[in-house]
């Protein structure tokens, strides 16, 4: 008796070859998703770099959401140089995004925030070609402030703030000034209570707010009997304001470029809140892009005793800010590279320092 042996109906050699080629259909499809997953993910790439040339903007564009979860700020559309359609009711949180380094946080780079009518600029903060890789540091015990490094004797620049009443910075813009106000910021709000404010926007009550605020302080600290450097203790921090694009707060539009009354007002009631300002632990810094004697009045000038020069247009512009004009012994104040400011200290002492900058963002 012969017997058939079963066959398997699946295990035919025509099922065996249509097996394979839905295996090599489904390598082949897997194979296009990824490559064409791979495609988007470069061509998206390929849009931002092109787009969006500037660093912080490229990030800006890409963490959108997480910006506007964290800033609590809307951001509609984003230009290609970065500008953004600012809402009214954003400008404060935009002005404390300016003040504090919270967007540096968010998108993992340096970056400058400038504020105008309606509308914020978002740039990544570049590293001056003169300053050197480090730190600004504030040492309470000495009162030392480290801004950079001599450039004749590379020795540590120090301000002693101690015997500095007030600060003058000028200089023109990208010349320095944002970095070494925010490494100053940095360097003391561990021991200190910073106030910054900033006149860009062409809003001047801020400014006038803010003078009325420094006024009131003083004074009370005044009544209150304070000798801030004979006597520290815990409970009294140093106070620094900084007004920041001061020129837009005494610019007048006299067509003689004589002072108009209210700007003389204005030249008075900040030459008050500014003195005797030392004594209680308080330190102000007036910043300026234009040194002139209308938009850096000389009044002004002459409450600190301590200004520090970037790069200017003119000898006169940089005498006027530095108190003189230079000497055959003095370094040069104008033609300046970014990073590089000249010091003039309260006796009169010019240096020239290339400022502290860190070359890459440190969190």
């Amino acid at each position: 008796m012969s017997t058939k042996t079963p066959t398997n109906p699946l295990n035919t050699p025509h099922l065996d070859a249509l097996r394979d080629q839905v295996n090599n259909i489904s390598l082949i499809l897997l194979s296009t998703i990824a490559i064409t997953t791979l495609l988007v993910i470069a061509a998206r790439q390929i849009y931002f770099f092109t787009r969006y040339r500037d660093p912080a903007v490229r990030r800006l564009a890409k963490r959108k959401a997480a910006v506007e979860y964290k800033a609590n700020v809307r951001i509609k559309e984003i230009s290609p140089k970065g500008w953004i359609k600012m809402a009214p009711k954003d400008k404060e949180w935009w002005e404390l995004l300016a003040k504090t380094r919270q967007l540096d946080d968010i998108l993992k780079i340096p970056t400058r925030i400038k504020i105008s009518n309606q509308r914020v600029q978002i740039a990544t903060l570049i590293p001056n070609s003169t300053s050197i890789p480090g730190k600004m540091t504030y040492d309470p015990n000495t009162d030392l402030l480290t801004l950079g490094r001599n450039t004749q004797t590379k020795k540590k620049a120090h301000l002693q703030l101690e015997t500095t009443s007030n600060i003058v910075v000028a200089g023109q813009p990208g010349t320095g000034k944002t970095t070494l106000l925010k490494g100053i910021m940095d360097a003391v709000r561990p021991n200190a209570h910073v106030l910054y404010f900033n006149g860009s926007a062409g809003d001047t009550t801020e400014i006038a707010k803010s003078l009325k605020q420094l006024e009131e302080l003083k004074q009370q600290r005044l009544q209150d009997g304070i000798d801030y450097w004979r006597e520290k203790n815990d409970n009294q921090h140093l106070a620094i304001f900084i007004f920041d694009e001061i020129q837009e707060y005494f610019q007048t539009k006299d067509k003689k470029n004589t002072p108009a009354p209210q700007t003389e007002i204005k030249i008075a009631k900040a030459t008050k809140a500014m003195q005797n300002c030392h004594q209680v632990g308080i330190i102000v810094i007036i910043v300026t892009a234009n040194p002139t004697p209308t938009t850096l009045p000389t009044p002004i000038r002459d409450q600190t005793n301590t200004q520090i020069c970037a790069n200017v247009s003119t000898t006169n512009q940089a005498a006027h800010v530095l108190g003189r004009k230079p000497t055959d012994l003095d370094p040069k104040p104008t033609n300046l590279p970014p990073g590089r400011v000249t010091i003039s200290d309260n006796k009169g002492n010019w240096e020239q320092v290339d400022i502290y900058s860190p070359r890459f963002f440190q969190k």
